[in-house]
């Protein structure tokens, strides 16, 4: 049996783009960041403000598909 977690979020991280959703319970969100420094920080303050979540995180090498998975 797979363990299903209240909060989560999944990001992908591609060269100019990070997609995160978050989820809390039935609610969902998905939102897009650039890869900026203040996106990034605005995506980090994203995280920080729901407590006690659990990440996914896949990084795209390049625009073919590949990925390389992390966590």
């Amino acid at each position: 049996m797979d363990k299903i977690y209240g909060k989560c979020c999944g990001i992908d991280v591609h060269k100019k783009l990070i997609v995160a959703c978050f989820r809390c319970g039935k609610k969902q969100e998905v939102r897009e960041f650039g890869a900026t420094t203040r996106e990034l920080l605005e995506l980090a303050d994203e995280i920080l403000q729901i407590k006690d979540v659990r990440l996914k995180l896949k990084i795209f090498e390049d625009g073919y598909g590949k990925s390389k998975k992390c966590c």
